[in-house]
């Protein structure tokens, strides 16, 4: 049975740690042909040899995903190693200080638009054209389940990933004639530090557990793949649950 990303190749950005590391295994295991951007070079560059060493194709790409000469320079790299570029998981994100929305500062909104947002925009402007060129391809932004319901303390993160969904959106109708398909994945409460417990009915979620950080990139996964080849502009949860309660 042929691999959901046999010989596709695919840039996920924010690949060193989390779940855009959890994703490079799974896309690996799928027999994708891998680009990883990340700032993080060391384990950036490791998670691109632990993929070569398991017999995949990968490279690492260090990049500022909120730079737009380091963005078209993933593609570039995509292009120049594997000569076409089939997918993305547009993955790199980061999150405020935790506090109330009156005492964020602007620098501190700014970080997070520009990383969280501004970032998706990059990718997806320099990634569609590529698709395009070689008749079609598949995209997945990460956004939040934060973005759907009221979290206290992150309000830059919520409003960011709430943007992440117009955008996504926009772009999918944009690209859908192009053989271009879009969706967004809104992750919940995923990857906790090792050890760490929760005590029964602490968490706000009927599954009562983290999620693992694979359990991302496995949607992600089916979502890139030709299973998922009438779906375009949609929204996935992954959390738990914690969206239904």
């Amino acid at each position: 049975m042929e691999r959901e990303l046999h010989d596709r190749v695919t840039i996920i950005t924010g690949a060193a740690t989390g779940i855009g590391r959890g994703a490079v295994d799974v896309f690996a295991r799928e027999g994708a042909r891998l680009v990883l951007a990340d700032v993080n070079e060391a384990e950036g560059e490791a998670a691109a040899e632990a993929v070569r060493g398991h017999g995949g194709e990968a490279i690492f790409v260090r990049c500022d995903v909120s730079k737009e000469a380091d963005v078209a320079a993933v593609v570039a790299s995509a292009l120049k190693t594997y000569g076409r570029l089939d997918c993305a998981f547009n993955n790199a994100g980061v999150g405020p200080p935790l506090k109330p929305l009156v005492d964020h500062t602007v620098a501190e909104w700014q970080r997070v638009y520009e990383i969280d947002l501004l970032s998706v925009f990059l990718c997806m402007k320099h990634q569609i054209p590529e698709m395009e060129r070689v008749g079609g391809g598949a995209i997945v932004n990460v956004s939040s389940n934060s973005a759907l319901r009221g979290v206290a303390t992150i309000a830059p993160y919520s409003a960011v990933k709430a943007g992440i969904l117009g955008l996504t959106r926009t772009a999918a109708v944009e690209s859908a004639a192009k053989n271009i398909r879009i969706n967004v994945i809104s992750p919940g409460l995923i990857g906790v530090k090792p050890g760490r417990t929760f005590e029964k009915g602490a968490l706000k979620m009927p599954m009562q557990r983290p999620g693992e950080w694979q359990e991302i990139g496995e949607v992600a996964a089916f979502l890139l793949s030709s299973r998922a080849s009438y779906m375009t502009g949609q929204t996935i949860c992954v959390d738990g649950g914690a969206t239904i309660v």
